[in-house]
């Protein structure tokens, strides 16, 4: 009873706050939000108060012999290349509607750095950088074609995308998930169409999602009973581990925070936080010998600081009715260029990011640190409001700044290479663009269902006193707060979350999660 008490008072403390977060974000509160946010309070009830029932239900649903069928007759092999092949089968006509992929986001400035155009830094992956180059360059190297051997890469990235999805399905039945459930899964990440637009795009986020996703699921079969071998799991959670570092920064601040939090739990410490400290050990080794042995100089430290900058230009937009002195606001055109300010856009920092001096924050950090506070104490209103327009749309699907983007060759002035787009499926890419186009149909696919998920697994992990599934949700739940402090809410950031809902669903109904275990 108390357990349920706990469980319940959780969804309804969650449906409040993300209903009035919604209601008083820049745009007023559509009924389809309103709509979905009460269908997330009654399944999350329905879940988290009656958590055993609602397994027993899906068991008994497919049938219970039809179930024992499926787990005696297809192997851990069997699943796995069923999966990958059902995946790659729905996800073809995508890849050959978007052919040879789509070149879009960040890729042609980072193969400008890779050809020797621009200064390479490592504001980019610097790996990623690499391996999209090599591609390229093979392709002009073998075929003549820079877009061929952009089309190799598009293709083989998708195959590791779907190898990575049925990897955590081929996890999911060894935890014994309702067949109801994976089957659910699978079908909704064959079928939604933003999984398969991001899948072929060249973006850091895509290789990186699958190595996410990848690592997340080494890192929960890692401490269980007939997981195999350890140095075979370790060798996979390290391996994983790495790979997802290397292609994307952020990678290394998620593994050290991750191995704190196993370190003050019992269910995480032993060679589970050794591997993790090996990880992030091998991972600055690669970033020192970027940095000092090839003398790749680091990308600019304003990045990591969207936030912080976004919440102080709202203030200073604000300047006639808030609360900063003359004092304060000649403090921060010194920190960002006036024009800067004055270009505020509250979905995105780049504006305002293009004209922070971060020389003048090295300078003298204390100075400005101290700025920073002080405003936030005076104007917690505008502080919140510049946070919540960065981070809204990954609860409210319909408003995605500039989801069209997903399909969009960027920067064409930089793409000096000439690649097109040639589709071999016209009426399917018609069909996608009009997907991400309507954000009654973003809104539908609810791209953010992972976020969701981790919020109905936290209270299960907290109302049971769960060490375990806690743990297992933790690095989902730590890669969206990274999301919390980027530059402005976007498809491909969520992505890696995106992959991950099938798994995360999966954990949901497992029975491996479902008991207690002290913290």
């Amino acid at each position: 009873m108390k357990r349920n008490v706990m469980a319940l008072a959780w969804v309804i403390l969650c449906f409040v706050f993300l209903t009035v977060f919604r209601i008083k974000g820049p745009a007023p509160a559509g009924g389809l939000f309103l709509c979905a946010m009460l269908a997330y309070l009654i399944s999350g009830c329905l879940v988290l108060c009656r958590h055993d029932r609602v397994q027993r239900l899906l068991r008994v649903f497919p049938g219970n012999k039809a179930e024992a069928w499926f787990y005696g007759k297809f192997t851990d092999t069997a699943l796995f290349f069923m999966a990958w092949g059902i995946l790659l089968l729905f996800w073809l006509p995508a890849y050959l509607a978007l052919f040879p992929g789509t070149f879009g986001y960040d890729v042609p400035e980072q193969m400008q750095q890779f050809f020797g155009v621009m200064p390479l830094t490592s504001h980019h992956p610097v790996a990623h950088t690499w391996l999209v180059g090599i591609f390229l360059a093979m392709g002009e190297r073998f075929f003549h074609s820079w877009q061929a051997g952009f089309a190799v890469f598009s293709f083989l990235q998708g195959m590791v995308v779907t190898g990575s999805l049925a990897c955590s399905f081929v996890f999911l039945k060894r935890r014994g998930v309702p067949l109801s459930v994976m089957a659910a899964g699978l079908l909704g990440s064959a079928l939604h169409p933003i999984l398969q637009i991001l899948s072929f795009n060249a973006t850091k986020d895509t290789l990186f999602g699958a190595f996410f996703l990848l690592f997340m699921t080494a890192f929960l079969a890692f401490p269980e009973k007939g997981s195999g071998c350890r140095r075979i799991a370790c060798v996979r959670l390290v391996l994983t581990g790495v790979l997802m570092c290397l292609l994307r920064n952020q990678g290394i601040y998620l593994i050290l925070v991750l191995a704190v939090f196993c370190l003050l739990f019992r269910a995480g410490r032993g060679l589970r936080t050794g591997c993790l400290g090996m990880i992030f050990l091998v991972s600055e080794c690669f970033f020192l010998f970027f940095r000092i042995a090839l003398g790749i100089p680091e990308g600019d430290k304003r990045e990591m600081l969207c936030v912080p900058m976004q919440q102080v230009a709202l203030v200073w937009q604000n300047r006639e009715n808030a609360d900063i002195s003359p004092e304060q606001i000649e403090a921060v055109e010194e920190l960002i260029e006036r024009e800067a300010l004055e270009n505020y856009m509250p979905e995105c920092a780049d504006p305002v990011k293009s004209g922070f001096r971060t020389p003048v924050l090295t300078e003298n950090p204390g100075k400005y640190l101290g700025l920073y506070l002080e405003l936030g104490r005076q104007n917690p209103g505008l502080y919140g409001s510049a946070l919540q327009a960065l981070v809204l749309p990954y609860i409210d699907g319909s408003i995605y700044r500039i989801p069209e983007t997903t399909m969009e060759f960027t920067f064409p002035n930089a793409n000096i290479w000439g690649i097109e787009r040639h589709s071999l499926f016209s009426s399917y890419e018609a069909y996608l663009s009009g997907v991400v186009s309507s954000p009654v149909c973003v809104f539908l696919l609810q791209p953010g269902m992972a976020v969701f998920l981790l919020i109905i697994l936290s209270g299960v992990a907290v109302s049971g006193r769960n060490s375990r599934l806690f743990l297992g949700i933790l690095p989902a739940a730590l890669f969206f707060g990274t999301l919390m402090l980027s530059s402005g809410a976007l498809l491909r950031y969520l992505y890696p979350l995106m992959l991950s809902t099938p798994l995360l669903l999966g954990m949901l109904f497992s029975e491996a999660y479902s008991g207690h275990f002290n913290i």
